[in-house]
Order: structure tokens, then sequence, then C-alpha cells
């Protein structure tokens, strides 16, 4: 399976590169006030205004430091934007990793030489979670 590697501080997580929909630089992002936490603000593209996220904090596995770029997404819920510290890679997915489960029961790949959590971005937007409740990313 052909995966978006994406580079979060130290981390790294992969997505499906059939629910990407553009890498860009950061865009100019304006904050949402009483946003939750894992929502670093919204931005507008082409007209439509997409809500930004801090992947880590929307995931339950940390928090983001920064980034230069963003990996807008196709979800359940529309466009959403994930901060990457770098320029995400096309790679290929490999096996789970044996006796490694990262947080929230995700699985550990092996992603040409790299461990990565793979994430399933339909689970993560199609759950009622709070911190999606105002930020554009709703039904």
């Amino acid at each position: 399976m052909r995966v978006l590697l994406l580079e979060v501080g130290q981390d790294s997580y992969a997505l499906a590169v059939e629910t990407v929909d553009r890498v860009m630089a950061v865009p100019p992002v304006t904050r949402v006030p009483g946003a939750s936490p894992a929502v670093l603000g919204v931005f507008n593209l082409r007209g439509e205004i997409v809500p930004l996220f801090d992947l880590p904090r929307l995931i339950g596995t940390g928090e983001t430091a920064g980034g230069s770029h963003v990996a807008v997404v196709r979800s359940p819920r529309g466009l959403a934007g994930l901060l990457a510290s770098a320029a995400p890679v096309v790679a290929e997915l490999g096996d789970p990793v044996a006796g490694i489960e990262g947080a929230g029961g995700r699985s550990i790949h092996d992603v040409e030489g790299h461990l990565a959590s793979y994430v399933d971005i339909d689970e993560y937007f199609a759950a009622e979670d709070p911190a999606l409740q105002g930020t554009g990313a709703g039904p």
C-alpha cells in the first residue's frame, strides 16, 4: 500500500495516499477561539475554509512543536490539514512490526526503514470527536 510518510517532530505517521488531496507549505492560519488544542486554526484553500490539526494531539500521542508543510486530506467531514515538520514523502507501507503497538492500539509499520504509526483518516474524522466541533470539519 502506498502511503504519505508524515514527519511530525521525532515521530512518523503513515497516511493512505488516496486520502491525500495535496501537500503545501503552511498557509496563513487564523486561530479559532475556544477550539480544542488539537485545532491549530483554519486556513483558506481556494475559497474553502479548512481546519488545521495538530495530528499528535488529535490522535492522543503528544503535540507538534511547529511545522513547515501541511498535508491536506479528504475525510468523511471534508478537507482537513495536518501539520508536518518537513515535506512529506510517498513510500510503501510495510508489515506491522510484531510486538510493538502505538498509542490507542494503532499499528506500527516498517515504512522503508522507518517506524511509522498508520493513521486511518476515515476512523479519526468519522467519530463524533469534541476536537472536531466548531472547526468546519463537522458534518
